[in-house]
């Protein structure tokens, strides 16, 4: 702690401040932190009646090696760079966690997923990815594919509550014009947020002349008037909880469950004919988009428990086996999204004895108890104890899409928890959750979109554990004298 920070501590806490004309304030953390001090704190720690405790007052006789200043800052330099190392891997990490869990939210929670759909007619392959990133299903989803001959009228939602009306033989092309500011005048200075209402015509004649008659006064109050009826019964706060405003799926008589508009109708026998189609769920008592369906929990993979050798057996256990994962690996593995191993490894003995599984890498762990939430991928092939439900990804679905749709809905799992010393979650309540499936196709789109900053994170925690280890085994050595800090920087 800087000189002159005041500071308030609770109790069973000390403040120490070092002279720092005699010890470096880092080398001295690292000092306390090295394996040698901790063993002499656990020597001296006197066993109270409520908890256990050292003496102060005997605190500074406890044995530490000072070397000179000049060296303690070497020393300090060398760990303080690696735990630097450490923490800024750990920022990256978190970043990456955060862009792939957007994406998420956006695709799979709020549905502004891309929605091109797959026979749209090519106009290059440059222009066609601009047009299939500019095309969002809230916005522009569901709207007919471009046929000769046709033309649509169509009416834009802008980010002031305009209505921008204009015609064309492709609405998907059109959307991406104005969305990028290729379009009218108007939508570069009022943002479209979305195809409010849209109409077919068989030919230019008819659909200009549908165009002129929404642009009357007649046609803007009828506009006005439906989509003001739309607005006035928006879903509930709780349904759009945490959207932002743009995206909030306009309420009321949907268009598409009214028939389309026939040239040349009055517009007071119409609705609006939006796009973002959303379809009422029975099972799921919610608007899902066209196309998606509700499913259980367990369709995201198999789903398979672990258990636990006796540990009275010595042979069932060993340094180097299969690795056996515990929530408390977890616990200590927080921040991180991949597991490799925990502290303890079975051996082919303690499997048979135990009847674990061995799972494959790529599974998606989730403690079921102790507490329920914790969460990881595998790196490798290991097995679980009794809690954990382990989601193995061989029904279609990802490793990723798994383990952020368990963390997505990791508050429905908690509520169908049960017990009365801990909550757990057992097999048979867990799969018969419902959720919300995407098209497969869609999975695969996001899962190919999210690999490579998978790949990274994985990367990044792996240097971290090489670095951890590197920093361990260092520690002791340079708080004894055993190495010099000139040999540890050819190594660094």
């Amino acid at each position: 702690m800087p000189d002159g920070v005041r500071a308030c501590l609770g109790r069973r806490m000390a403040l120490l401040r070092p002279n720092q004309q005699v010890v470096n304030p880092q080398f001295l953390l690292y000092s306390y932190l090295s394996p040698a001090f901790q063993n002499t704190i656990i020597s001296k720690t006197i066993k109270g009646a409520t908890v256990e405790r050292i003496a102060l007052n005997e605190f500074p006789d406890f044995p530490i090696w000072i070397p000179s200043l000049a060296d303690q800052q070497k020393i300090a330099k060398v760990l303080s760079t690696l735990d630097a190392k450490i923490e800024l891997n750990n920022r990256i990490n978190a970043e990456l966690e955060g862009m792939a869990k957007l994406l998420y939210d956006y695709w799979f929670v709020q549905f502004d997923f891309p929605c091109l759909p797959d026979d749209y007619p090519s106009s290059g392959a440059g222009k066609l990815a601009k047009i299939a990133a500019a095309c969002n299903y809230r916005s522009v989803g569901g709207l007919p594919i471009p046929q000769k001959g046709e033309y649509f009228i169509y009416v834009l939602l802008c980010a002031d509550d305009s209505f921008y009306i204009g015609m064309t033989d492709d609405l998907y092309r059109r959307w991406f014009e104005h969305k990028t500011g290729q379009g009218a005048k108007w939508t570069k200075a009022q943002a479209p947020i979305k195809v409010l209402h849209h109409e077919v015509f068989d030919s230019r004649s008819a659909a200009a002349e549908r165009e002129k008659e929404l642009k009357t006064g007649f046609g803007r109050k009828w506009l006005k008037r439906e989509y003001d009826k739309l607005s006035n019964a928006a879903p509930t706060a709780k349904k759009t909880e945490g959207l932002p405003s743009h995206l909030m799926q306009v309420g009321g008589s949907p268009a598409y469950q009214t028939k389309p508009m026939q040239a040349g109708s009055p517009a007071h026998q119409s609705k609006l004919m939006q796009a973002g189609k959303m379809v009422f769920n029975p099972n799921l008592k919610r608007e899902i988009p066209e196309g998606w369906e509700a499913g259980t929990l367990d369709k995201l993979g198999e789903v398979i428990g672990g258990s636990t050798p006796s540990k009275a057996e010595d042979s069932f256990f060993c340094a180097s086996g299969i690795p056996w994962i515990t929530p408390k690996d977890l616990s200590d593995n927080k921040g991180k999204k991949f597991i490799q191993r925990g502290a303890y490894d079975v051996t082919e003995a303690g499997k048979k004895a135990a009847t674990l599984k061995i799972m494959p890498k790529g599974t998606v762990l989730l403690s079921s108890r102790a507490p329920i939430g914790y969460t990881a991928i595998a790196s490798n092939p290991l097995t679980t104890n009794q809690g954990f439900k382990s989601f193995v990804p061989n029904r279609g679905y990802g490793s990723d899409y798994i383990y952020r749709t368990l963390n997505h809905f990791m508050k429905l799992i908690e509520q169908n928890a049960s017990g009365s010393t801990f909550k757990e979650i057992s097999a048979a309540p867990l799969k018969a959750i419902v959720i919300q499936f995407p098209p497969f196709e869609l999975e695969r789109r996001y899962s190919e979109r999210v690999s490579p900053i998978s790949r990274q994170q994985q990367n990044l925690e792996k240097q971290n554990q090489e670095l951890t280890e590197l920093r361990d085994w260092l520690l002791p050595m340079l708080m004894n004298g055993q190495v010099r800090v000139e040999k540890v920087s050819l190594l660094l």
